[in-house]
């Protein structure tokens, strides 16, 4: 905390009325990479490489990939439904990267295959199933590049942001975001006034939560994050007239596309800005209303943008 004896560290519970807490507003974007030389990456993982011109393939396989792809923003965007909708499996017969949408989400597949033409020159399998469609890519090669390139995990529990999204430019990360919303934000009235508009992203990975979680930070957004034991799932929660409109700007497509963004004009104070975490104490509340108020934020952690 800063008070009037300097800036100094101390417990939750020594902090007093005017102590100054400092957080962190927003940090700064770096942006070292431009290119990936897949072919030299995938060559150091599994040497059986078959070189043909500008593209490869791993031995025994049919899958060209290009030997370079660029990092943009079509490569966040697939990044970002990887990160909601994707997994990954080397082993069996058909080691595949999928991506499993809703039904009602065609527009996204269709998005999806598009972007993995233009970067991989590839066309996926589309499968449409009784209650989702699948987007399949087959081959060793995919797992390898998801897991072992990207580092964006294999499954729901250990999921996170891949590396090249943490160091790359704002656009990049805009639209990492933006489809990772798409995929596995909701976007709703506010549940404490019923007015404003909050989106909240749910994952048993804390890793990806808290990756999620930096990323927006980059984008001077703040965000709530607690650990839903009913849900076994941690969940953010963007709130707040400001971190709201700078999401709508930023990585907010699915506000405009659910005719939400009117929504925006709300301006919500989190409780957990009104009542910080280590002054909620019940029995000093003077109003029936403020102890109703701090009831519900210790209910929800009262933890501040964690």
């Amino acid at each position: 905390v800063f008070n009037s004896t300097g800036l100094k560290k101390i417990e939750a519970s020594e902090v007093n009325i005017g102590d100054y807490i400092p957080v962190v507003k927003n940090l700064s974007l770096s942006n070292t990479l431009t290119k990936l030389d897949l072919f030299s990456l995938c060559k150091s993982l599994n040497p059986n490489l078959i070189l043909n011109k500008n593209q490869f393939r791993i031995k025994h396989t049919r899958c060209y990939l290009p030997n370079e792809i660029n990092i943009n923003a079509f490569l966040g965007r697939v990044l970002g439904y990887y990160s909601a909708e994707g997994s990954s499996t080397k082993e069996g017969k058909s080691p595949r990267v999928v991506f499993s949408f809703g039904k009602h989400e065609l527009s996204l597949v269709n998005e999806l295959v598009d972007l993995i033409k233009n970067i991989f020159k590839i066309s996926p399998a589309v499968c449409y199933e009784k209650t989702s469609i699948k987007v399949y890519l087959y081959g060793k090669i995919f797992p390898i590049l998801f897991e072992d390139i990207f580092f964006a995990g294999n499954n729901s529990y250990n999921k996170k942001v891949p590396k090249i999204i943490l160091n790359s430019n704002q656009d990049i990360i805009s639209n990492y975001l933006d489809a990772y919303f798409l995929g596995d934000g909701t976007f709703n009235q506010n549940s404490n006034d019923c007015l404003s508009l909050e989106v909240v992203c749910t994952s048993t990975s804390r890793d990806l939560i808290y990756d999620v979680h930096y990323l927006l930070l980059l984008l001077s957004i703040n965000t709530n994050i607690y650990f839903s034991d009913k849900k076994k799932a941690f969940i953010l929660r963007i709130q707040g007239g400001s971190n709201i409109i700078q999401f709508i700007e930023k990585a907010g497509s699915g506000v405009r596309l659910r005719n939400l963004k009117h929504l925006a004009s709300q301006i919500y104070k989190p409780m957990s800005e009104k009542y910080p975490s280590f002054f909620f104490n019940v029995e000093k509340a003077n109003i029936w209303e403020e102890k109703s108020i701090i009831k519900s934020a210790i209910k929800r952690a009262g933890k501040i943008g964690v």
